[in-house]
């Protein structure tokens, strides 16, 4: 029997992340594994060792960290030389502007084009809003921003592909075909969530949130939940992993203060994954506290996928997204958003009730089977096969 062509795609990132359950890791693995694969990426880009060795490596003559627009000419012009040795299939972008742009104009010389977006377009540009008022490199940061995303808006309907990873509401102004969309949702690594046996005697109730430790990400909604649940007599801990900023960390440093939490709040900043699941593992309830707002309401969380695959009672945030993965009080209890007296009220309602923080626990753990990154990573492949 003939063995089956394998697709040469460019795969165009000035960065990867060596975590291996989040999108930027586990798409490249997965194409790593079906295609002959590509990555065209900067001169410093740490390429995990799973990748790494089933995957050709281009790298550019910078890092491209702070020079995202030098990333674009530069793909533009390396996949066009190296196009002649290889005979690419298709090119496949990532959500940020820094990478769909050069896959757009790659497009209109003929190429076949697969965008995967699994991040709203203009996060990048709100990111950029908040600087650009403060520094020079601020605004100028703002001005690429918008104009790459400006050019995303005009091209991603020209894509033979939309791989959707998020709420489809977030494309509707692409005015993208139907019939191009692939909707799908992030997922999670049951291989390597195992709950039972990460059991602890409880002690205090533990709470537990992983991600963007910031204030514009709900984190004055947790400090103040917690605030609210230790008037109320419970002796309760806060657990907070990830990266934060100056000005974000000086709030939470304040805020601790001025609600007297000082022994109740425990930052542990960014840790390794398998750190972050025995964290999450040991802790009483997961949380999301993320606000509504256009670039976070869509999105499909990967905390959301560990927190039920660990099998955890989740207390989220009503957000579009959010809502599609997990059901009131059957995988989780939804709250609305920037309230912490609602998701005090939730978090206390689990605690207090053993039958329904079981109940939350059982049903997340088995509604995580149908995220696995295998089947959803299956799905991308069938289609891409359809370019051939």
């Amino acid at each position: 029997m003939r063995e089956e062509k394998k697709l040469k795609i460019v795969y165009l990132n000035p960065f990867l992340k060596d975590d291996p359950n989040r999108t930027q890791y586990q798409r490249p693995k997965y194409l790593s594994l079906k295609s002959r694969l590509f990555i065209f990426t900067g001169r410093k880009t740490v390429i995990p060792e799973e990748i790494r060795r089933n995957v050709t490596i281009i790298r550019g003559p910078l890092d491209f960290g702070r020079t995202k627009v030098l990333y674009q000419l530069w793909c533009f012009y390396k996949v066009l030389m190296l196009h002649r040795r290889f005979r690419f299939d298709l090119v496949y972008s990532t959500s940020h502007y820094f990478s769909s742009v050069p896959a757009f104009l790659l497009k209109l010389l003929g190429f076949k084009w697969v965008a995967d977006i699994w991040d709203h377009p203009v996060l990048p540009l709100r990111i950029w809003e908040v600087s650009r008022q403060r520094k020079v490199r601020g605004f100028l940061g703002y001005v690429v921003a918008f104009i790459g995303v400006q050019i995303m808006k005009k091209g991603l309907k020209y894509s033979n592909l939309v791989i959707a990873a998020i709420h489809p509401s977030a494309l509707t102004e692409f005015h993208i075909s139907p019939q191009k969309i692939l909707k799908v949702t992030n997922g999670v690594d049951i291989s390597i969530t195992q709950p039972e046996r990460l059991k602890r005697e409880k002690v205090r109730l533990r709470l537990f949130y992983v991600g963007p430790v910031r204030e514009a990400r709900g984190l004055d909604v947790l400090l103040h939940s917690t605030a609210i649940l230790k008037r109320k007599k419970k002796n309760v801990e806060l657990i907070l992993v990830g990266s934060t900023r100056d000005e974000d960390e000086n709030y939470l440093n304040k805020m601790v203060e001025r609600l007297g939490l000082e022994k109740d709040v425990n930052y542990f900043g960014i840790l390794d994954h398998k750190d972050v699941l025995n964290l999450m593992g040991n802790s009483d309830i997961c949380i999301f506290p993320f606000p509504k707002k256009d670039v976070l309401d869509c999105i499909y969380p990967i905390k959301i996928f560990e927190y039920m695959a660990m099998g955890k009672a989740i207390v989220t945030t009503r957000l579009k997204g959010v809502s599609r993965i997990i059901k009131d009080d059957v995988t989780g209890l939804l709250v609305e958003p920037d309230n912490p007296t609602e998701m005090a009220d939730a978090i206390l309602s689990i605690d207090e009730n053993q039958a329904l923080k079981e109940r939350l626990e059982v049903n997340a753990r088995k509604a995580s089977n149908r995220y696995d990154w295998k089947t959803i990573n299956g799905m991308i492949n069938e289609k891409l096969a359809e370019l051939q």
